[in-house]
């Protein structure tokens, strides 16, 4: 993780743009919304935010991947296999979990979160929430 990377920091930033109006499920260009963002960067703090907020969970970024189909995946980011990343990472999969989300969501190309869930510790996480 680099330096300036402040979980902080971004639960902030998420609380104040919605509290000033923000839609809780604007996308950028790339079809990612507030939690795919933190999501992404391992924040489960930020990603409780929108979540709370009423952010929908089963939007898709332009990619076809909701949040909680990167919340199952190595994001490519620096850090990710420490243990503090895959603290965080259970952390989400936990919340999703906690918002009713079943892991058989598909993504665009027709794969659900469960396809996607390579780590063990994952899969047993979803042992019960498949019907």
């Amino acid at each position: 993780m680099g330096a300036a990377w402040d979980p902080e920091l971004q639960v902030q930033t998420i609380e104040c743009l919605l509290e000033d109006g923000a839609e809780v499920n604007a996308q950028d260009k790339n079809g990612a919304t507030a939690l795919h963002r933190a999501v992404r960067t391992r924040c489960a703090a930020a990603a409780c935010v929108p979540l709370k907020a009423g952010g929908d969970p089963t939007l898709r970024n332009k990619a076809g991947s909701t949040a909680f189909h990167l919340g199952v995946q190595n994001t490519g980011r620096g850090g990710t296999r420490t243990e503090e990343a895959r603290a965080a990472q259970h952390e989400i999969v936990e919340e999703f979990l906690r918002f009713g989300l079943s892991p058989t969501i598909k993504n665009g190309n027709g794969k659900s979160v469960l396809d996607w869930a390579k780590s063990g510790w994952i899969r047993e996480m979803f042992a019960g929430k498949t019907p």
